[in-house]
């Protein structure tokens, strides 16, 4: 198993050339770094537990810049909790975006029937209780 923190103590680490791309992308707001093709290598060769390239632990790499299984959110402009926790948005409606944000990527047809079946069931509450 990988000890992420171990990691970052190694020397020549991949993540010593990638990390400040990502802090530097990250404090001027852009979503995306571009990586040279020896970066992208480096990162392949990296040992991984399960399906995950680990990640060190810095006080900047945070959750929003990973996803623990695919990459149907991380690769979005915004990912659908981050839109959804900025608008104050409830539980089934917050399912309901993530659902037709993912659909093309993850889901298909499936995602979008979840959505239509999210919104009848708070329709239903909503009458029921409201």
């Amino acid at each position: 198993m990988v000890n992420p923190i171990k990691m970052r103590e190694e020397a020549n680490s991949p993540w010593d050339t990638i990390l400040p791309k990502i802090k530097e992308a990250r404090e001027k707001g852009e979503l995306k770094i571009t990586l040279d093709k020896d970066e992208l290598s480096s990162l392949r060769n990296l040992p991984q537990q399960g399906k995950q390239t680990p990640m060190p632990d810095t006080d900047w790499a945070d959750a929003s810049i990973r996803q623990v299984g695919g990459s149907h959110y991380k690769d979005m402009a915004i990912q659908p909790m981050e839109f959804c926790y900025a608008n104050k948005l409830g539980n089934v409606e917050s399912e309901v975006i993530t659902y037709v944000c993912r659909w093309r990527k993850k889901g298909g047809i499936q995602d979008l029937e979840k959505a239509i079946h999210s919104l009848q069931m708070l329709i239903e509450l909503e009458s029921k209780y409201a």
